[in-house]
C-alpha cells in the first residue's frame, strides 16, 4: 500500500482511541459541527529558514520574549497532556488517510454503485481456504472460510460480513480479504445464515438483528482458538450487524476484541427501505427482491412444513418482504417492529472499541442523513470517513492496484493500525515489567 497523505478535500472525521483529531474541509455538507477541529495550513508551515532573511511568522508580529515564553508554556501542556495519555485507555490520536478520488466517469452514485457491482477481479494472492462451521444456536451453523498465517496466534483475526444477499465470495469480501491476508492477518470469509449455498446448515432465516451470530463467532475465535487481537468488519447489512454487535458489548467487549469497522452499513433500517422505494432506486429495490423471493422458494422446498409463501406472490418492495416474510417467520410484530429492534443507530453510542464508518454521501442505497446522527459525531470511539463520492459499497478509485477498491483499503489500514498500536503497548509493558 502506498504513502498515506493528508487531504483537505477528504472528509476525515477521526475520534477514537489514542490520539484524535478530526481534519476535514468546512465545505462538506454535515461536517461543520460543534466540537469539530479545522486544522489550517499555517500550523504545519511555521518553520524558518535559517539565513537571517527570513523571521518566523509569529516572531514578526510579536516580542521574542512572548513568543519564547508562548512556547515554553505550550511545551509544559503537551507534556501533562501525553503524560497523561500514558495513564489512559482512550487517548486522541492522529489519523492521515488517502484522500478518495474517483474516476471522472463514476463521480455518479448510481454508476458507481453499479460499475462496483459488475466490476470483474481476480485475486491471486489470497491462498485457498480453510471450510469451518461454527455453532451459533441449537440446529444452526454458519459457514466461514478460513485464511490462517503460519503461526494464527502470532498474527491478528480480521473477521468479515457480506451484506443483503451477498456472500463469503461477494468480490468486496475476496478483495478486502486478500489485502488484509498480505498486510499479515488471519481472515474470516463469514457466511450470514443461509448465504452462500448454506441453506442446508438451518431451518430459520437470516435478517439485520441477528448480531448475535457473529458474536458467536468472535467469541467462539477468543475462547476455543486462543486468538488474541480480533477485529471485526462488515459491509452494508453486514455493517448494521457488526455495529449493533459492538454497542451491544458496549464497555463489556472481551480485550481480545480490538475493533470494528463498517462500509456503508445499513444501520438505519425504515430510512434504507424508504431509500430503497425512490424512483431512481427502483433497479435496486427490484434485484434484491427477486433474490430475496427465490431464496425464499428455495428455503419452503426444503422444509415445507415451517414456510407458506402464499403471501410472497404479490410482494414488491423490501419493506413489503420484511412485512410479510421477515417479521412472521422470525418473531416481529410488523416491518416496522424489525426495523426498529435492528437497526444500529438505536444503540451505537454504547460503543466502546475503535470502529471506522465508511460511507458515502452519495450512496443512493443507504441514505446519508442516518450518519449525521449525534451519536455518531459525539462517540469518541468512532471514525466517520465519508467523500462525496463512493456509491453503494463501492469506491472505485482512479488508482490502480491495492487502492483501486479505497474502503476495502481503508480497513486494513485501519485495523492494521490499531494492530500495531496494541503491540506497541504489549512491548512497553514488557520492558517496564523487566
Amino acid at each position: 500500500m502506498g504513502a498515506s497523505r493528508v487531504s483537505v478535500a477528504t472528509p476525515v472525521f477521526r475520534q477514537g482511541t489514542d490520539l484524535s483529531v478530526p481534519i476535514m474541509p468546512e465545505n462538506q455538507r454535515g461536517f461543520s459541527r460543534s466540537g469539530t477541529i479545522h486544522l489550517p495550513h499555517e500550523l504545519f508551515h511555521l518553520g524558518h529558514k535559517n539565513n537571517g532573511a527570513q523571521r518566523p511568522p509569529l516572531a514578526a508580529n510579536f516580542p521574542r520574549a512572548l513568543v519564547l515564553y508562548f512556547l515554553c508554556l505550550l511545551n509544559l501542556l503537551c507534556f501533562i497532556f501525553f503524560r497523561n495519555c500514558m495513564r489512559q485507555q482512550n487517548c486522541l490520536t492522529w489519523i492521515v488517510v488517502k484522500k478518495f478520488i474517483p474516476p471522472k466517469h463514476l463521480r455518479n452514485g448510481h454508476l458507481m454503485t453499479i460499475a462496483g457491482s459488475f466490476w470483474r477481479r481476480s485475486f491471486p494472492r489470497l491462498p485457498a481456504s480453510v471450510t469451518r462451521q461454527f455453532d451459533v444456536e441449537p440446529g444452526t451453523k454458519v459457514r466461514g472460510e478460513c485464511h490462517w498465517q503460519p503461526e494464527p496466534k502470532e498474527h491478528p483475526v480480521l473477521v468479515l460480513l457480506h451484506g443483503l444477499e451477498g456472500s463469503s465470495e461477494s468480490g468486496y469480501m475476496l478483495g478486502t480479504a486478500e489485502k488484509a491476508w498480505l498486510a499479515g492477518f488471519n481472515v474470516v470469509r463469514l457466511n450470514q445464515r443461509n448465504c452462500g449455498d448454506t441453506e442446508h446448515l438451518t431451518e430459520t432465516l437470516y435478517h439485520s438483528g441477528l448480531s448475535g451470530d457473529i458474536r458467536t463467532v468472535v467469541l467462539e475465535l477468543i475462547e476455543r482458538d486462543g486468538l488474541g487481537n480480533i477485529f471485526a468488519a462488515g459491509f452494508s447489512m453486514g455493517g448494521n450487524l457488526v455495529l449493533k454487535m459492538a454497542g451491544e458489548f458496549g464497555d463489556a467487549a472481551p480485550p481480545e476484541l480490538r475493533g470494528f469497522a463498517a462500509v456503508a452499513p445499513a444501520m438505519d433500517l425504515a430510512g434504507c427501505a424508504a431509500g430503497l422505494e425512490e424512483p431512481a432506486n427502483f433497479f435496486y429495490e427490484h434485484r434484491f427482491v427477486r433474490r430475496m423471493k427465490r431464496r425464499m422458494r428455495d428455503k419452503a422446498k426444503m422444509y415445507p412444513h415451517r414456510y407458506e409463501l402464499g403471501r410472497m406472490r404479490h410482494i414488491r418492495t423490501v419493506r413489503g418482504f420484511d412485512e410479510a416474510i421477515t417479521a412472521r417467520f422470525c418473531g416481529f410484530r410488523d416491518a416496522a417492529d424489525y426495523y426498529a429492534q435492528s437497526s444500529a443507530n438505536r444503540i451505537i453510542a454504547h460503543i466502546r472499541r475503535p470502529t471506522l464508518i465508511v460511507t458515502a454521501q452519495d450512496d443512493p442505497v443507504v441514505p446519508f442523513a442516518a450518519f449525521e446522527h449525534p451519536a455518531i459525531r459525539e462517540n469518541p470511539f468512532i471514525t466517520l470517513l465519508a467523500p462525496k463520492h463512493g456509491g453503494h459499497c463501492a469506491f472505485i478509485s482512479k488508482e490502480s492496484g491495492e487502492e483501486r477498491f479505497w474502503s476495502e483499503a481503508r480497513i486494513v489500514e485501519f485495523c492494521a493500525g490499531q494492530a500495531a498500536m496494541k503491540a506497541r503497548k504489549d512491548a512497553a509493558g514488557k520492558g517496564t515489567a523487566s
